[in-house]
């Protein structure tokens, strides 16, 4: 009996250092997300403020920079919103593991009471 006990207090004192750990790496994930959106934020405009440009262009060799400038700046905007969706994605599964390692400390810690 009071190896039971011993072994949930073990376990549960794990899983508390292990939401600790997954708290730090989510708040990690969120200052990688803010940054990102900050480039997210710069690229628009850039892609914005060449779209301008190339309409104010008249002479074909100019247009044509400008649209590969702005095929590129679209592959850096989709570059950057797809590491955005794996943070986010990343994000979501550190917070089940968060709730699973809750659930299991309140379990363990309901075991251990109804042992003593």
């Amino acid at each position: 009996m009071m190896d039971l006990t011993m072994n949930l207090a073990e376990e549960t004192k794990r899983l508390i250092q292990g939401s600790h750990d997954i708290r730090l790496q989510i708040h990690e994930q969120g200052k990688r997300l803010a940054h990102l959106q900050k480039g997210e934020a710069i690229a628009v405009a850039r892609f914005n403020s060449i779209i301008a440009v190339d309409k104010a262009l008249t002479n074909a060799d100019k247009r044509k920079a400008a649209l590969t400038e702005l095929k590129a700046s679209d592959e850096e905007y989709l570059a950057i919103e797809a590491e955005m969706d794996t943070i986010r994605n990343e994000i979501e599964l550190l917070q089940i593991q968060l709730q699973f390692n809750s659930d299991m400390i309140k379990l363990n810690r309901a075991l251990i009471n109804a042992q003593q």
